[in-house]
């Protein structure tokens, strides 16, 4: 069952990878915007000292007055994806906008090329992939009949760029840098093919966000302090509101199949990221 839930609500939004980050603030920020969150991830509780789960962010969405729906999934199998929808559709009877914000990381992301394992490669595209597209193939028929629909496929700067150095050397490996790309290229095939039906399709560059997983890559406070320091890290509330304002603001239209860039965004002055 929903939390905070009203009998029909006016639209509904499904957001992978929403119990903690960029996920999150995106739900909290569509939530602030009226709509009801579905807030999708495997994780379903907090491990003792852990990052919140699904249930924990639930609740804390709820305590804002927020409708939302804690739904388990797994984007590396497909009978999760499906009755994540299923329950979504069943629960709130629509999907009006899609954020496809969640990744997972195996071995062979973040791997030499050389090293990396093909049957692990191979898992790293079926999943991060090949999972986002069938959610998205799940709740095109809804958004078709309606005649309208928003889909946010979350990106990184990864997929337009080399690396400094190899992975032991502070760069990335090829199989983040390949899903990061496939959902660029998907963002703009799907404003095409898709366009003419009604629906909205962007690809996003969050920028270095502070995350619990960037958090947790430093081994001191000192360590992540200095890094903070260094780096011109966002909180995940600026990229959270930038998503909800592609999502429900008229003006977004004019950018439906691009790219934008949340430190683009945070300049201009119709566009206010200032409330997560």
């Amino acid at each position: 069952m929903s939390i905070g839930s009203a009998p029909s609500p006016v639209k509904v939004a499904l957001v992978t990878g929403a119990s903690r980050g960029i996920g999150r603030a995106a739900a909290h920020s569509l939530g602030r915007r009226g709509y009801a969150v579905a807030i999708a991830a495997r994780t379903l509780d907090a491990e003792p000292g852990g990052p919140d789960g699904l249930h924990e962010a639930a609740f804390a969405l709820s305590a804002e007055g927020i409708q939302v729906l804690p739904v388990p999934l797994d984007l590396g199998d497909l009978g999760s994806i499906e009755q994540a929808v299923d329950r979504v559709l069943g629960e709130w009877g629509r999907v009006d906008a899609l954020v496809n914000n969640a990744i997972a990381v195996f071995p062979a992301s973040v791997q030499r090329v050389a090293e990396a394992d093909p049957h692990d490669l191979e898992r790293v595209l079926a999943v991060n992939v090949a999972g986002p597209v069938r959610l998205i193939q799940a709740v095109l028929p809804g958004m078709r009949e309606r005649g309208e629909g928003v889909i946010v496929n979350v990106l990184s700067e990864v997929a337009n760029m080399d690396p400094s150095g190899p992975v032991e050397a502070g760069g990335w490996g090829f199989g983040y840098a390949a899903v990061k790309a496939a959902l660029q290229r998907l963002s703009g095939v799907l404003q095409v093919e898709e366009g003419p039906w009604g629906l909205r399709a962007y690809g996003f560059m969050p920028g270095s966000v502070w995350t619990d997983s960037v958090r947790a890559a430093y081994p001191t406070p000192e360590a992540a302090q200095a890094a903070r320091d260094l780096y011109a890290f966002l909180e995940p509330e600026v990229p959270g509101a930038a998503i909800a304002w592609m999502v429900d603001d008229p003006a977004a239209a004019e950018a439906a199949g691009g790219v934008l860039d949340v430190r683009e965004m945070m300049e201009r002055p119709d566009i206010d990221l200032s409330e997560g």
